[in-house]
């Protein structure tokens, strides 16, 4: 599966504060939207069919991926960068998500 390159919707990588670990990625994504999280669940579900979480998982995925195919060859950078945390969960979240570990799907879709 190969990912069009291009940014996250409305750049929020660059918008959103830094994580506070004592809150949920749901938590804080109804923060910076200044809406309940009930609300922000409502609205996921009505118009893109699926949670904040699943959402925000998979555009994690789609930018280690995007990460992958530039050529970033350290797992622990790229789940870092993609705010996937560690190598565990992004070789999890990959495999489930595209059906490749990492090593496969650099070869399949990396530089060269």
């Amino acid at each position: 599966m190969q990912y069009v390159v291009g940014p996250p919707p409305c750049e929020a990588r660059h918008q959103t504060p830094r994580a506070d670990p004592r809150r949920s990625a749901g938590q804080a994504l109804a923060a910076h939207a200044t809406i309940s999280q009930a609300t922000l669940h409502r609205r996921f579900r009505t118009q893109l069919g699926t949670t904040p979480l699943a959402w925000l998982t998979a555009q994690r995925v789609a930018l280690a991926c995007r990460l992958m195919e530039e050529g970033e060859v350290r797992l622990d950078r790229v789940a870092r960068l993609s705010g996937l945390g560690t190598a565990t969960n992004l070789r999890s979240q990959l495999k489930r998500r595209t059906g490749l570990p990492p090593t496969a799907y650099r070869r399949r879709f990396g530089p060269g």
